[in-house]
């Protein structure tokens, strides 16, 4: 797995490199958020997070899934 931290996430949408709504493994490789869309993709959760988004990976941490949907969002498993 390649992993993704809300709070490296969260960063992106700071410094205002992110505006999507919908994020799959395609949108954050295509954005350089992640590196390689050919390795599952696990969020977890560590750092602060605020957006209201549909996250779709292939895992969640419960911390990471519990923080997206304390959010407003929405974590689809692939």
């Amino acid at each position: 797995f390649q992993v993704l931290n809300l709070g490296k996430l969260q960063g992106f949408f700071d410094k205002g490199k992110l505006g999507e709504q919908n994020l799959s493994p395609e949108i954050l490789y295509k954005f350089g958020v992640i590196s390689s869309k050919k390795l599952p993709l696990k969020i977890l959760g560590e750092g602060g997070f605020k957006q209201k988004l549909e996250i779709s990976a292939h895992k969640f941490s419960k911390t990471a899934m519990d923080k997206n949907e304390k959010s407003g969002g929405k974590a689809i498993i692939l």
